[in-house]
């Protein structure tokens, strides 16, 4: 139906493979490679069996998405550092036509999914999430926003109107006005998950 997996590890400088299965009947995929620690520009990354254009205008993630290419069984990663470094890699893949499955998806599995989009978004605006405190004031808000109609992204709106259960709002509406403080990230994806049904209010 669809899967979310992270990988984080450190590695040495050069390259590095990575084989993602891809299961039956999965069509999309999007992958976010980040980078932590050290300087923008040490990281790249090609990717197969994708769209193989990077779009990610964040010089400390790579971002690829898109629909796999006919009888691809898999996703291949070739990740190249200039130094040793801790690498995280999300891979989000989908298959068409199960929108309504999400509507059962615990808590745990959503706060994953909004974390991945929200991360994801932020690196194709070039937003330097993981070096500051960001403030989702109403430029970013719309730039944001605007993402969902721009074409370069066509993949980023096709997997969230799959989603179809209003996140995309969801995460505009919570983050409005807030310091993205990465200590106090999980408590903002599951107020995420909450107002749209998904993650137990507290009592």
């Amino acid at each position: 139906m669809w899967s979310i997996q992270t990988i984080e590890t450190e590695l040495t400088e050069g390259e590095h493979i990575f084989v993602i299965p891809r299961r039956e009947g999965e069509d999309q995929a999007v992958v976010l490679v980040e980078q932590l620690g050290g300087e923008p520009g040490e990281l790249s990354v090609e990717a197969s069996n994708i769209p193989g254009t990077q779009l990610s205008s964040y010089g400390k993630a790579q971002v690829f998405m898109g629909n796999f290419v006919d009888d691809a069984q898999d996703i291949t990663l070739r990740v190249y550092l200039q130094a040793t470094r801790w690498v995280r890699i999300t891979i989000a893949t989908i298959r068409s036509g199960v929108a309504n499955a999400f509507g059962k998806l615990p808590c745990r599995l959503c706060k994953k999914l909004v974390k991945m989009l929200l991360m994801t978004a932020l690196a194709l605006l070039g937003v330097p999430y993981m070096d500051k405190d960001v403030f989702f004031d109403d430029d970013l808000l719309k730039a944001l926003n605007d993402l969902l109609s721009d074409t370069t992204y066509s993949a980023l709106e096709s997997l969230v109107k799959e989603i179809n259960l209003g996140i995309w709002d969801a995460i505009l509406k919570t983050v409005a006005g807030v310091e993205f403080i990465f200590e106090l990230a999980d408590k903002l994806y599951e107020k995420v998950c909450q107002s749209i049904g998904l993650c137990p209010k507290a009592a």
